[in-house]
């Protein structure tokens, strides 16, 4: 049998003394169920008979396919009685309601259809799964069939729905889901319509969620498109604004929000539509009509509660669209008016934050020093690390490390503890010893791996055991780096780079050569792949390779500044005179390129 996977939408109306009619949500879902039948293939068993080499021979062949197809016969048959004995099953399933076609509590009615198609009416006051089914199929004129997945235990579910003016397809989805079951439509063996149902797989949150909201998008869509006029209308646009804010869809969400406030911009719905407007238009980019938006609200909003948030929502689209000086301005104005409001926390955190990424590192300190002593309870642990952060950005090495060792007593794997533990190791390199610093890097590395800081932190290392003598070290280091680190343009030219300066202490110079030609070959900027080429032609003049010395440093010339360039014209004049070509080595030495004097 083939099945129709058919899409469902809700419709639903009742009459009162002003709205003509109201809508009624029973679902939108579509399924699709695929039926397989199990055949036997009745091919004959094919006999060379000039295989034959006697007549007893061609006796036994004849005997042995007789059996077989006897065998064959029975197989078949006892497929046939399976099959029927299936069938009366079912079949008894659906019968066995009949009895109770119509049974107490159950009510269903097929009303005149103005719009065109059968609508119906159905009340049912804790009535079987099955009853309700079987009656609805008889007095609809379709075909039913349960499928094998059902038990006893869900045949019986009650179902007690009060359902008016809904179609087929609404009213079949709507039971069903009742009983934990669902259905397919689809066309019988006689072309009529048939309902299979079974059991119903267990739906995910989301899908659950989804489903819901879909559902629900549809109703008010409705309602927008039969009832414009009716009051109705009015929380079906805030709803469906809703629904699609909370998809992400701003900009149908938008929509909206608008349609209720052009409708009447006075009653209850506008003042969050106004809100939610504002916040469409700052997701989407236009900070002018957002800013519009919340100072409208601004202008009706009842309460200080209300107001703190338009300005909180007004700063944080000013700061998404660049303005920083507006941001700053609705921040210090929600906390000069509404300081006692319950986003003035957030408000002043948020305003901590604006001034640090703008660099004002000395006003963000105080504003998270305020925060703490103001709102105690507002996120403590996040507030302490911006303060270390900040003492970090301003070089004050001593009151950083106190934050950051102390939030690491409290033994945590998240974003704040990464940040401390390389923060932490950043002022031991600063104010303390290379071996503390070696020790805290390594710590950091090890914990947080993953951390975009990694990176610099493992080049810091190599770095470190340089500076005390432990080439070794810091050659085996880099090497294990490379290995551990994720693939990437930035993270290898650094690691390689570290290497290849490693291996240069070392005096490994054809290594380093090696390295240092494939970080330029591989290079992100002109600016590191100058300084590659540079080392590279260090590496290669320390072995004597004096012409392929002289090309390094050429390259490097190319896209060099003032300061690249006197390296590269040093190196060039030590290669010159290494060859005995004093002249274009005295050239060199002085600042100027033999090849652009000549």
């Amino acid at each position: 049998m083939m099945h129709l996977a058919k899409s469902i939408t809700a419709f639903a109306a009742c009459a009162g003394p002003t709205v003509p009619a109201m809508v009624a949500l029973f679902g939108l879902c579509s399924y699709c169920a695929a039926e397989s039948a199990a055949g036997f293939d009745d091919g004959m068993l094919e006999v060379d008979a000039a295989a034959a080499v006697n007549d007893k021979a061609e006796d036994f062949l004849e005997a042995e396919k007789a059996r077989l197809a006897e065998q064959r016969r029975e197989i078949s048959s006892e497929i046939l009685k399976a099959e029927a004995k299936a069938d009366a099953a079912m079949q008894q399933q659906v019968d066995g309601a009949s009895e109770g076609l119509n049974p107490a509590g159950l009510t269903i009615d097929v009303p005149p259809a103005p719009r065109g198609g059968e609508l119906y009416t159905i009340q049912a006051e804790k009535v079987g799964l099955r009853s309700v089914l079987v009656s609805f199929s008889r007095r609809a004129g379709f075909d039913l069939r349960f499928d094998g997945s059902l038990d006893a235990e869900v045949l019986a579910q009650p179902i007690t729905t009060d359902m008016r003016l809904v179609m087929l397809d609404e009213a079949l989805d709507a039971i069903t889901g009742m009983a934990g079951a669902q259905y397919s439509l689809g066309n019988g063996p006689d072309d009529r319509p048939e309902v299979l149902v079974r059991r119903n797989r267990p739906a995910s949150r989301d899908e659950l969620i989804g489903a819901l909201k879909s559902r629900a998008a549809d109703v008010y869509t409705k309602v927008l498109l039969n009832y414009p006029d009716d009051d109705a209308s009015v929380n079906a646009s805030f709803y469906l604004g809703e629904i699609h804010f909370s998809e992400g869809e701003f900009a149908l969400a938008a929509q909206d929000y608008q349609a209720l406030l052009r409708r009447d911009p006075r009653q209850e719905l506008a003042l969050p539509s106004l809100l939610k407007l504002g916040k469409c238009y700052s997701q989407l980019g236009d900070y002018g009509s957002a800013s519009r938006a919340f100072y409208d609200y601004l202008d009706m909003a009842p309460d200080a509660g209300k107001a703190s948030t338009a300005l909180l929502e007004l700063a944080r689209a000013a700061g998404r669209a660049g303005q920083g000086k507006e941001a700053l301005r609705a921040y210090r104005r929600l906390l000069l008016e509404y300081p006692q409001s319950e986003n003035a926390a957030q408000a002043l955190s948020e305003l901590a934050g604006l001034l640090f990424e703008q660099k004002d590192f000395e006003n963000a300190l105080a504003q998270y020093e305020l925060l703490r002593r103001k709102f105690p309870r507002h996120d403590e642990r996040a507030a302490r690390f911006s303060v270390g952060q900040c003492h970090l950005a301003l070089e004050n090495w001593g009151k950083a490390a106190a934050v950051f060792a102390g939030l690491l007593k409290v033994d945590k794997q998240d974003d704040i503890a990464a940040g401390c533990y390389y923060g932490f190791a950043r002022c031991l390199d600063n104010s303390g010893t290379a071996l503390e610093a070696l020790e805290a890097y390594t710590g950091a590395v090890e914990r947080f791996p993953a951390d975009a800081r990694a990176v610099a932190a493992r080049a810091r290392v190599m770095e470190l055991y340089r500076s005390v003598g432990l080439t070794d070290k810091a050659v085996e280091y880099g090497e294990k780096s490379l290995k551990q680190t994720p693939p990437g343009a930035v993270a290898e030219a650094m690691l390689s780079f570290e290497l290849g300066l490693a291996l240069m202490a070392a005096n490994s110079y054809d290594r380093a050569l090696a390295v240092f030609e494939e970080v330029a070959q591989s290079a992100y900027d002109e600016a590191p792949r100058t300084e590659a080429l540079l080392h590279a032609g260090d590496a290669a003049r320390k072995l004597g390779g004096y012409d392929r010395a002289e090309l390094l440093y050429r390259g490097a010339l190319k896209n060099a500044d003032a300061a690249a360039r006197k390296r590269a014209l040093l190196g060039l004049g030590d290669s010159y005179y290494a060859r005995g070509e004093y002249e274009k080595a005295s050239l060199a030495y002085q600042g100027s390129d033999p090849a652009e004097v000549n």
